[in-house]
């Protein structure tokens, strides 16, 4: 599978050997779209790369074991989110390893209306839970973004308080846990088997 990488990623390679990497530092170019392109195109011409990470392997042992997505290391598992929402129908792009901007994962794409997604993903264990810190952290990226709405998807739990404030703000932040995870999971193969 192959998807769009941001522009300015300094730890990829690009089908020529690895990026160049930019010396100063300059902020990530946003997704815009306009009327002189479908709404699921985006407007700049980034990296492709390929992704090592074998989907359907990975889709058939996470429903009969849940523990599968514990296997994944955290880039696999942002490659992998980034799968599920192309099964979805979203034009679907990676942020770089680090220093990403607050997001993993950007989706995009709308029949009727446009939408604009933000990722984050957070591949730690169970016992881990993800604190309220980091759902305030990824609603400012939200915000500073202006994306549509911003979800985190985790293999572990949240905390109550991350709970509350995802509550407090339900049309702009969306949590799925690990078994919210393997609910896309089982989506993605019925979507696109």
């Amino acid at each position: 599978m192959r998807y769009r990488l941001r522009p300015d990623a300094s730890d990829s390679i690009g089908p020529y050997g690895p990026l160049k990497r930019n010396s100063a530092r300059q902020p990530l170019p946003r997704i815009s779209l306009s009327d002189e392109c479908p709404p699921t195109k985006l407007l700049y011409s980034p990296e492709i790369v390929l992704v090592s990470l074998d989907f359907q392997r990975l889709v058939r042992e996470a429903v009969k074991h849940s523990e599968a997505l514990l296997t994944l290391d955290p880039r696999q598992f942002e490659e992998f989110i980034a799968e599920i929402w192309h099964r979805f129908g979203y034009q679907v792009e990676l942020t770089k390893r680090t220093r990403d901007g607050g997001f993993d994962v950007a989706a995009v794409g709308g029949s009727r209306a446009t939408t604009r997604f933000l990722i984050e993903c957070k591949r730690w264990d169970p016992e881990h839970k993800i604190g309220v810190s980091v759902v305030r952290e990824l609603y400012a990226v939200k915000l500073h973004e202006s994306a549509t709405k911003a979800i985190l998807a985790t293999t572990s739990y949240l905390t109550s308080e991350a709970d509350e404030f995802i509550d407090d703000h339900i049309w702009e932040l969306e949590a799925r846990d690990h078994e919210g995870v393997l609910r896309w999971v089982r989506d993605a193969v019925k979507t696109n088997p």
